[in-house]
């Protein structure tokens, strides 16, 4: 492939969706393109402000918040996407309050018939929901405070 063929090809993906750089190089590496090329495109894309890591965070944040996922688990994707830790953590730090209702909001959720008042005598079904939500990447201390916060809240 030309460097003019390349370039729009991820024009292409780009106008799809936000892409990190790592992505998009992996994908042309797929399609058998030299990694000169590749550079030369990804030079030119972030150039051009077609491409940026930065705007792809904060796309990628934004919409993982939203689906309530927690931050270990992000922090995780956005390493597989090739988006480096620092530019994470900035991002992420951003979402802190965010976190912490998404893990009160799952806890209501999960409750058992939407009684809060039970899962604080309750240790296996308070288990249960912990689990839960540590498998959905979210740290321990952030589940804890949430459980603290709704204890609070029901007295």
């Amino acid at each position: 492939m030309t460097e003019n063929e390349v370039y729009n090809r991820c024009l292409a993906l780009l106008s799809r969706r936000e892409h990190s750089q790592a992505e998009l190089r992996y994908k042309m590496q797929q399609n058998g393109v030299d990694n000169s090329i590749i550079e030369k495109v990804l030079k030119r894309l972030d150039n051009n402000n077609y491409q940026s890591d930065t705007r792809f965070t904060e796309v990628f944040c934004r919409s993982r918040v939203g689906r309530k996922d927690g931050v270990n688990k992000i922090r995780y994707q956005l390493k597989q996407k090739g988006i480096d830790v620092a530019l994470a953590n900035q991002f992420l730090a951003q979402y802190a309050d965010d976190f912490l209702q998404n893990a009160q909001d799952l806890i209501i959720r999960k409750a058992p018939r939407g009684d809060i008042s039970k899962l604080f005598y309750n240790i296996k079904v308070k288990d249960k929901i912990t689990r839960s939500l540590l498998n959905k990447g979210y740290d321990y201390d952030t589940i804890r405070l949430a459980f603290t916060l709704l204890k609070e809240e029901n007295r």
